[in-house]
């Protein structure tokens, strides 16, 4: 059981990035890769950019995201809890991977 755990643990980043866009009524973020447990850094940095984004309306652009897993989709929760309670608009655009 320990070595699975430590296999787990120790999964390279599985290639998530974002970019982000303001545009006149929406903060637009387009990320590709993973959302997974592997990528938690780079969702730690999705979620402070969200977080200190002006705009009422977030756009999270999910179209090349090809994995997702419980950490993820935490992370998704954690961005719509965040953003709801600030009034603010969380809107998806989902890959099939994420639908």
């Amino acid at each position: 059981m320990e070595k699975i755990v430590q296999e787990f643990i120790s999964k390279p980043n599985l290639g998530f990035q974002f970019s982000h866009e303001t545009q006149a009524e929406a903060d637009i973020f387009r990320c590709r890769g993973a959302f997974s447990l592997g990528s938690y850094d780079d969702l730690n940095d999705l979620t402070k950019a969200i977080h200190s984004s002006a705009k009422k309306r977030i756009v999270l652009d999910l179209r090349l995201v090809a994995h997702i897993d419980s950490t993820g989709i935490g992370t998704l929760a954690a961005i719509y809890k965040d953003a709801t309670s600030a009034n603010r608009e969380v809107h998806v655009v989902p890959s099939s991977t994420v639908r």
